[in-house]
């Protein structure tokens, strides 16, 4: 059964004022769990309750309330956490909604593909409620510091996509449209001015099409009046069927010529709004200046969740360089080998026998299988990283990963270096690079 909870908790501002307040839902079947979890949430965030009995029913509840948080059970009838999760994140509408999975649980399969699909941490059954209680509040602390797009800030979905509005009345060509470019963008369509500039006042794009012949608030006054808002769009295009008036470019930054040819159209369309930027170009850029919060995030994730811990970036001092007593690596190549980028896990051997322990649930050292553990960290940060990268256009496959610490230091030029540390005292580095 699910659980909504709206409330506020107990902390306040340093002049008195309430906390903001959040809505919450919680889905599970299992009645003894929704207890456990409305008391935890009403005593701890003073949490109103509202349950639901399954993912369907979750889905149903968040359609009429978004809540700022779902704790999802992962084994439900009718429709499971990762089912449910799924169909959150196809939605341009949640695909951000940070959400927590609790489950009895631990295969590390199944809490790798729940990772890969965006969840902001995992709750073991049968619930230790002070660490629950502890875990939950970094999530909510995460929430209160980086509000969703609602509250005005871009939206990207977990694999990194930037928002795209494309304003157009025909919906034939907004369909053909939005199929050409949703591999890349989270598209959201709009028929008339009016409803696509409520639509980006709520939720800001990055990238804004607009058609030609628009009525009541036409393109021109549009493009004028969007770049007035708080998050106007990095880029403005006007979407035309013949020859475009000097006098009618002003006020977009470029202007792309419609054709029902699906490749003609993305030629375009690529052209114009993506510079025809080289892909080594781009995977430089992103790397140089996206992706660090993304590589930090897929870290934090991925071993906080699976050694079920707190864990922080570290010092600038432990930026040096990767440490290579314990390295592993694994590329993300294109099919033509042409374009790859490798991905780096570096700890001291003790430190990466302590994680990887933390893994499997007892001591084991390097020979034992520690590597093999340690390696699996890497295979789901590296996951995440490549979903993020399709998302932008770079498709990558993703290689085995290989122990890589007795290859030479020059052998790769590591562009991102990241230091971390545990609540339990590990230090590890997190790298990245061009290969």
């Amino acid at each position: 059964m699910s659980v909504v909870v709206v409330g506020e908790d107990h902390e306040s501002t340093s002049g008195g004022a309430k906390a903001m307040s959040l809505k919450i839902l919680v889905v599970d079947d299992d009645a003894t769990t929704r207890r456990v979890l409305s008391r935890l949430l009403t005593s701890a965030f003073t949490a109103e309750v509202t349950e639901v009995e399954n993912g369907l029913e979750a889905l149903m509840a968040i359609e009429d309330s978004i809540p700022d948080l779902v704790l999802l059970d992962v084994s439900m009838p009718i429709m499971d956490g990762p089912a449910t999760l799924k169909a959150l994140r196809r939605s341009p509408f949640h695909r951000d909604l940070p959400v927590v999975s609790v489950s009895s649980e631990s295969d590390r399969a199944l809490v790798s593909q729940l990772i890969n699909l965006g969840i902001s941490d995992y709750l073991l059954k049968p619930l230790d409620l002070v660490a629950a209680s502890k875990r939950l509040a970094r999530v909510i602390q995460e929430i209160k510091t980086n509000p969703r797009s609602a509250n005005g800030a871009r939206s990207r979905d977990p694999g990194g996509r930037p928002g795209l509005l494309l304003v157009e009345p025909d919906p034939n060509f907004r369909e053909m449209l939005r199929s050409l470019l949703d591999s890349k963008y989270v598209v959201e369509e709009a028929s008339t001015g009016p409803l696509a500039f409520k639509i980006a006042q709520q939720r800001p794009p990055e990238i804004l099409l607009l058609s030609e012949g628009l009525t009541l608030l036409n393109e021109h006054l549009f493009a004028q009046t969007i770049r007035g808002l708080p998050n106007p769009p990095r880029g403005i295009y006007l979407l035309h069927s013949g020859e475009v008036p000097p006098d009618e470019v002003d006020g977009f930054d470029g202007t792309i010529r419609k054709s029902f040819v699906p490749n003609t159209m993305l030629e375009r369309f690529t052209k114009v709004v993506d510079q025809s930027v080289s892909a080594v170009g781009l995977l430089v850029q992103l790397i140089d200046n996206e992706l660090r919060a993304e590589l930090i995030s897929a870290a934090q994730q991925t071993i906080g969740v699976m050694t079920q811990q707190e864990v922080e970036v570290g010092s600038d001092a432990q930026e040096a360089g990767p440490i290579r007593e314990v390295l592993v690596g694994v590329d993300l190549t294109s099919l033509s080998g042409g374009l790859g980028a490798s991905i780096g896990l570096s700890s001291s051997k003790a430190d990466g026998e302590s994680l990887s322990g933390r893994l499997l649930g007892a001591p084991t050292s390097w020979a034992e299988g520690a590597n093999e553990a340690f390696g699996s960290l890497l295979e789901t940060i590296g996951g995440r990283v490549r979903s993020s990268l399709d998302a932008r256009g770079l498709k990558l496959e993703q290689q085995m990963v290989q122990d890589i610490s007795a290859e030479p230091a020059e052998s790769r030029s590591w562009r991102l270096t990241i230091p971390f540390q545990t609540a339990g005292g590990e230090r590890f580095q997190v790298m990245m690079g061009v290969r």
